[in-house]
């Protein structure tokens, strides 16, 4: 006879096994919320929960009409676990059968479910009621079975834990993908454990007069926790890829035409999208590279076209198969196989065919973050994505979410990023269109290099205009934070590029968000004051955030004719350089700088100033080799300490020009 200690232990053990099994049901539950093997996971140790925490409040109430409720809701969440544990089964295995295949299955399914819970609620022939529990026992009621359950359901509950046992053993002795071995191995022993001893000793021994201690609930529990560590343990899949030896492969004219860098990742927008990112991906991994393969497509097909005998292939299916594979909800194993794959093997290249598939199951804006996260695991191991479009269909919205971590192929900003300058002249600054909004020394100082560049501009402000524009400018006297102004100017078009000279960084703000209502094509260039709204202009759509100190105006301008050169301009400037400006210098006939080396310069200028790059046309050159010579026609892009050059009398005579131009006069802040 149990003392009331040990009767206290086993309530609160019913009680911790409840509470536990709650917090591993939302846990694995909110990893991923579309995974239908998660959900069932929850729901089937939920009711396990209700079942615990029942009847462990059923122990400790005398009140009949209490405990009779609480023993009829325990033990309708026993009956309804007992129905989702083969279905669990089925949807961890994505196996397809007579009753997964459609709802009438399902239905059939859960009617003999639904009838018992009825049957126990509004009839006495599974269970009568309840009756006083023998002296000393830990509860103070015992259940009062109907023919219902001796006769039928006392066998029936052991049937879904044998087959549960039995369908991962069978499963464990077919496959041969390792990983899937490693949980299974987990599923196995969690779903042996109340087999092996709860059968036994709480229905088997009970019926010979044999009592122990209620501990389904701690069986119960250990159960749930195998199984959750298997899948959590082993979300991602294990590849072990080899080189791949060059096939003989036709290969069509484009994908010989693109090169790939690393870190940098691609869309193929074309209308053989899915061909020409393959041929792409398998001409880089030929130059012995590592690769890897997501697809929708049969893997056994893909190595047979393909001729692939090393690259590992994942298969996004939502049916059980012996392949590699991934459910298309599961867009956690999925992006976690990725960083496994790509931590272990740098400079590789990943191709994703199938977004289409993952958009189905999981929305556009969840497969746009997955996206994004896969972007950053990749560029950070120096590897390369490549999605082709294939039957996704993409709007200007979803564009632009994607341009900002991807080069579309073919796009402009590939040739630019590419450095494709046979075909760079098609996207010429003067056959952009430029949109200058709101008039002040900035926007002043970049219609001034404009001007001098022949570019041509339009301007947008409703403010007094204090300076005689040349005919380059067309002035729109009217609300630039009008978004009916802005419908108005012709903006939605890819060689449309927009800068914001707003000295309100809020009026900034607001501006990228008119503009994007507006249009998604154009490259918006938005000066900022203050650091802390840079994020904000970002992540409305700005494409590029310039300081808004004294070198903002030219640097925006910089910005918008020759983009690749900006980049490395900032790296020199923060957003507290107050005392720097920046300036061009042309290397011109009868200079003295003419065939003299770039060091010579770095001896003149000390740490007054520093050269950034050195221009030609449109050839930049990122901080020149000190051995460079100068030539006639260069042109010098520097960052001057304004006080230290003034104190120099030799160099400022030699850039008082630059000084001295009202269009480039520091502006304080």
């Amino acid at each position: 006879m149990p003392s009331a200690l040990e009767n206290n232990i086993i309530v609160l053990l019913a009680f911790l096994a409840g509470i536990v099994k709650v917090i591993l049901s939302v846990y694995i539950y909110s990893r991923n919320k579309k995974a239908r093997a998660n959900i069932f996971f929850a729901l089937l140790f939920l009711s396990h929960a209700v079942w615990d925490i029942g009847k462990g409040l059923l122990w400790l109430t005398s009140t009949y009409s209490v405990a009779w409720f609480l023993g009829r809701l325990s033990y309708s969440a026993y009956i309804v676990s007992l129905f989702l544990l083969p279905h669990f089964c089925w949807v961890y295995l994505r196996r397809k059968n007579i009753i997964t295949k459609s709802d009438s299955g399902l239905i059939f399914w859960y009617t003999p479910m639904i009838a018992l819970v009825l049957s126990l609620w509004f009839a006495t022939f599974f269970m009568k009621g309840l009756i006083p529990a023998p002296a000393g026992s830990v509860n103070f009621w015992a259940y009062d079975f109907g023919p219902l359950y001796t006769r039928f359901f006392f066998v029936y509950q052991m049937i879904p834990l044998v087959y549960a046992l039995g369908i991962f053993v069978a499963k464990y002795a077919r496959t041969k993908l390792a990983d899937l071995r490693l949980q299974l191995k987990y599923f196995i022993i969690g779903s042996a454990i109340p087999i092996v001893i709860g059968i036994p000793t709480g229905i088997i021994l009970p019926q010979f007069g044999i009592t122990i201690p209620p501990h389904n609930h701690i069986l119960t529990l250990l159960m749930s926790i195998f199984l959750a560590v298997g899948i959590i343990k082993y979300k991602f899949l294990t590849l072990k890829p080899l080189l791949e030896e060059p096939a003989k492969i036709k290969f069509l004219k484009e994908a010989k035409k693109y090169k790939l860098e690393f870190s940098k990742n691609y869309v193929v927008d074309t209308s053989n999208s899915t061909e020409l990112a393959y041929e792409m991906f398998l001409s880089h991994i030929y130059q012995k590279r590592m690769g890897l393969i997501i697809t929708q497509q049969d893997p056994k097909e893909l190595r047979e076209k393909y001729k692939l005998k090393h690259t590992p292939i994942v298969f996004i299916t939502d049916t059980e198969t012996d392949e590699l594979s991934i459910g298309p909800h599961d867009i956690e194993q999925l992006l976690e196989t990725i960083a496994n794959f790509v931590r272990s093997h740098r400079n590789a290249y990943i191709i994703i065919d199938g977004v289409s598939y993952l958009e189905c199951y999981n929305g556009f804006q969840k497969v746009a973050y997955f996206l994004k996260k896969a972007v950053e695991e990749i560029s950070a191991e120096a590897s390369t994505l490549i999605i082709p479009v294939g039957d996704l269909i993409i709007n200007r919205k979803q564009r632009y979410l994607l341009e900002k971590d991807f080069l579309f192929i073919p796009s402009k900003r590939y040739l630019y990023e590419t450095k494709h300058i046979t075909e760079l002249k098609a996207v010429h600054p003067r056959k952009l269109k430029y949109f200058v909004l709101d008039y002040n020394p900035t926007s002043r100082s970049i219609l001034h290099e404009f001007i001098l560049r022949g570019i041509k501009a339009t301007l947008v402000s409703n403010k007094h205009i204090d300076l005689d524009i040349e005919r380059s400018v067309k002035i729109i006297n009217a609300n630039p934070l009008n978004k009916y102004v802005l419908s108005k100017l012709d903006i939605d078009h890819d060689y449309s590029v927009v800068v914001l000279a707003f000295d309100n960084d809020p009026d900034t703000i607001l501006a990228v968000n008119l503009l994007r209502a507006v249009t998604e094509r154009a490259r918006i260039i938005a000066k900022i004051n203050k650091e802390k709204f840079v994020a904000a202009a970002k992540k409305a759509g700005a494409n590029e955030v310039i300081p808004a100190s004294a070198i903002g105006g030219k640097l925006m301008a910089l910005a918008l004719t020759t983009p690749d050169v900006v980049e490395w301009v900032m790296d020199s400037i923060t957003f507290k350089t107050t005392e720097l400006e920046l300036m061009e210098f042309d290397v011109e006939p009868g200079s003295r700088f003419i065939n003299k080396r770039i060091k010579y310069l770095d001896g003149i200028f000390k740490d007054i100033a520093n050269i950034l790059a050195v221009s030609r046309g449109m050839d930049f050159k990122q901080i020149p080799d000190p051995e460079y010579r100068l030539q006639l026609g260069d042109k010098i892009i520097l960052v001057a300490d304004l006080d230290k050059l003034k104190k120099n009398k030799h160099l400022h005579k030699l850039l008082e020009k630059k000084i001295e131009s009202p269009l480039h006069k520091r502006k304080s802040r």
